[in-house]
């Protein structure tokens, strides 16, 4: 008899062709009994019953927290990615903040807009009804419109906005709080840091419980051609709180007149001139945060980015509860790995870059390390539109462990066996800018440092206890 790899039982009898005579007879007899017995001693085994000697097939799920000091090799952030005019609303139109003593910080920030010109001709009805094209128009009225975004805008009461036309060319794409214009080949300083001097053209109030999230500052008729003006409209306007203790975000910004046609002047008509949103919009703000040395940080306008140096031991021996499971040390798959997660621990961000709504983050594999914060990126290792996490993490409620999904990144270090098993990704907003505000993270050497968390699932050659 013997045993199938299957576990069933398998008995042999006499070779075919084999003769028996009586001594022959005898032995059938006799083998034909034993036979029987082992059968019966068969059937009452169970099949699929293991030697306790053998590996269990079962295969073994497995938590696994590496400390920092495991696997972070290094870790640094740099800012200066994308420009405060890149920041776009959901309706596509470019964001804007205003902001007078903010804080502790006393965060100043101001709007520059330049405005593309108003329709100059309109098709209206004459008096026999006949649809005509007017391009004699008189202005009557006008107003300056904007939208607040009251989720991620602080206010006391209500808002004093003052506008004014600024002196200077400015470019929309580089200005800061010191520059009109800084790009590579030109450094031009504003007159006075803000974008000023300006001509004060006018102020106006914004508050929320008369208009809703909608501030309209009138203009009257003088002014209104001094901001339509075609020769001085490259220099646009500055808008500016004069209510401290305010940061608002505004967006969707243009300027609504009433004009009366020449063809029939009992009629009263609308025309809007609209921001020149790719080209003629941005904010500039002061101060803008130094580094705190320790924390990682992920956001803002101009965007932060932190790298994340990784290295992957080969084989684990511990911790202790891993060992307690398995026979120890365990040699790393990468087809073993199920999960791999960076659990990030949130510090408070300073008070005037505090997101006040959630805000996502994503992380992407840092194609050439050395060269960062130059370095390519490559493609999303966390889902398209990020990890998003609540603002108060950042503010009030500090300390909540964030975790970043890393699985790919992780099982192709662990697969490189040719390699160092040490790479770098790069943590950051998925589409940059996407708020003044930014997250805060614990760095390495804290007591809260980046954790990596590795789900196992352990079977096959490795021995489990």
């Amino acid at each position: 008899m013997r045993r199938s790899p299957h576990g069933r039982c398998v008995s042999r009898g006499p070779e075919p062709g084999a003769r028996a005579g009586r001594r022959g007879r005898s032995g059938l007899r006799a083998g034909l009994g034993l036979l029987a017995l082992l059968a019966a001693a068969c059937q009452n085994e169970v099949p699929t019953v293991q030697d306790p000697d053998l590996v269990p097939v079962e295969p073994v799920t497995v938590e696994v927290l590496l400390p920092a000091a495991e696997f972070l090799t290094g870790a640094g952030t740099a800012g200066g990615f994308g420009s405060t005019n890149q920041l776009f609303a959901v309706d596509g139109s470019t964001v804007g903040f205003l902001a007078h003593r903010f804080s502790a910080d006393s965060l100043e920030a101001r709007t520059l807009i330049r405005f593309l010109p108003a329709p100059s001709s309109v098709t209206v009805q004459d008096s026999t009804g006949a649809s005509v094209t007017d391009t004699i128009l008189t202005p009557i009225g006008a107003f300056l419109v904007g939208r607040v975004d009251t989720l991620a805008s602080v206010y006391p009461t209500d808002v004093q906005i003052e506008v004014g036309r600024l002196d200077q060319l400015w470019d929309a794409s580089s200005a800061t709080w010191e520059y009109a214009v800084d790009t590579l080949g030109l450094q031009r300083p504003w007159d006075e840091p803000g974008a000023g001097p300006v001509q004060v053209l006018t102020t106006g109030a914004w508050d929320i419980s008369a208009t809703a999230d909608t501030f309209r500052i009138p203009l009257d008729t003088a002014t209104l051609r001094v901001v339509m003006d075609t020769t001085t409209m490259r220099r646009g306007l500055r808008l500016a709180s004069q209510t401290p203790a305010t940061r608002l975000r505004i967006s969707d910004l243009r300027i609504e007149i009433e004009a009366q046609p020449s063809v029939n002047p009992d009629t009263t008509i609308s025309l809007i001139a609209g921001a020149d949103d790719f080209s003629g919009m941005t904010f500039i703000y002061d101060p803008v945060p130094a580094p705190v040395s320790g924390d990682l940080r992920v956001g803002g306008a101009p965007a932060w980015r932190t790298r994340i140096s990784v290295q992957v031991p080969r084989q684990l021996t511990g911790p202790s509860s891993l060992c307690a499971i398995v026979t120890c040390p365990v040699q790393l798959n990468a087809d073993e790995l199920s999960s791999a997660q960076l659990l990030l621990s949130t510090r408070t961000s300073p008070v005037a870059f505090q997101p006040r709504d959630s805000i996502s983050i994503a992380a992407r594999e840092l194609l050439a390390p050395a060269t960062f914060p130059r370095s390519p990126v490559g493609s999303l290792l966390t889902p398209s539109g990020g990890l998003r996490i609540s603002g108060p993490a950042f503010g009030a409620s500090p300390g909540q462990q964030v975790a970043v999904s890393i699985t790919p990144f992780i099982q192709s270090l662990i697969a490189d066996t040719a390699g160092t098993g040490e790479a770098a990704l790069v943590l950051l907003s998925p589409v940059e800018p996407s708020s003044l505000e930014f997250m805060t993270f614990a760095g390495p050497g804290s007591t809260d440092a980046p954790v990596l968390r590795l789900v196992l699932t352990l079977g096959g050659q490795v021995d489990i206890r």
